[in-house]
């Protein structure tokens, strides 16, 4: 009944990702997009020894481009940009924080050139990039 009554009541929040504020509507969910539905994973990235639910969200039908939900006591408290390739990892040792990871350049369209891999912490009730770090793969060619 609860998730009825939130899902049909539309209340608007403010969120922040990394230090740019959206606006989201707290009563939207992960769906399917062309064939391809969420990735759910629980990992506790606040520190508060609950785990939140992570979404990667598919957003677009090739090159795995999808955009990473963190849900928190069912309230969209961040949302990553589109990005191809998106991974999502959280911080194992200290529970707070996480990094996303994408790929950032092609060679010639197919190929991946370069990976890029931002790193969030939880801090002040929102979430920073404190680092971010791009790594060229090199290309093999047959």
């Amino acid at each position: 009944v609860g998730f009825l009554v939130g899902h049909f009541t539309k209340v608007p929040a403010t969120i922040t990702s990394g230090k740019v504020p959206k606006e989201v509507n707290n009563n939207e969910f992960p769906e399917c997009y062309a064939g391809r539905c969420p990735d759910y994973q629980s990992w506790d990235v606040d520190g508060d020894d609950l785990s939140e639910s992570i979404a990667i969200v598919p957003t677009a039908m090739t090159k795995g481009v999808g955009a990473v939900w963190i849900i928190d006591e069912g309230k969209v408290v961040f949302r990553s940009e589109e990005q191809a390739g998106i991974n999502f990892k959280g911080n194992v040792e200290t529970g707070n924080g996480f990094t996303i990871s994408y790929i950032a350049e092609y060679y010639d369209g197919i190929a991946p050139k370069l990976i890029k891999s931002d790193t969030y912490e939880y801090n002040n009730q929102q979430y920073s990039l404190i680092s971010e770090k791009i790594e060229e793969l090199t290309r093999k060619f047959e």
